[in-house]
């Protein structure tokens, strides 16, 4: 996955560069480990707010203090097709408890999950 983004070393006429994703790598997986939290948490808002262009880093707060569940059939086809891509990057990087947890969310509901 290419990238355009500001630069300030060699630019090309509109001031932008690619940049090649895959050698920036992405986030571990989490296993649920409370003291390995913080450090993935940060780098999946990252990954998926700045790499992927998902969601924004504003968006994913909201999601994070509803109070309300996130039911699939309130989204139009936009929002359930991000919803089911989260729960999908969720599922690959997830394990464990953590892999636990995300099962018991309705399925392809990222969203909710997050």
């Amino acid at each position: 996955m290419d990238v355009l983004m500001p630069f300030s070393g060699q630019q090309s006429g509109d001031g932008l560069v690619q940049i090649d994703l895959r050698q920036l790598g992405q986030p571990e997986i989490f296993t649920g480990r409370d003291d390995e939290w913080s450090t993935f948490s940060f780098r999946m808002r990252n990954w998926i707010s700045g790499a992927l262009c998902l969601l924004s880093a504003d968006e994913l707060s909201v999601l994070e203090q509803r109070l309300e569940p996130v039911k699939l059939r309130d989204l139009d086809a936009v929002a359930r097709k991000k919803a089911a891509l989260l729960y999908y990057i969720l599922a690959m990087k997830l394990s464990g408890p953590a892999l636990v947890l995300l099962q018991r969310c309705e399925a392809s509901n990222g969203f909710e999950a997050w």
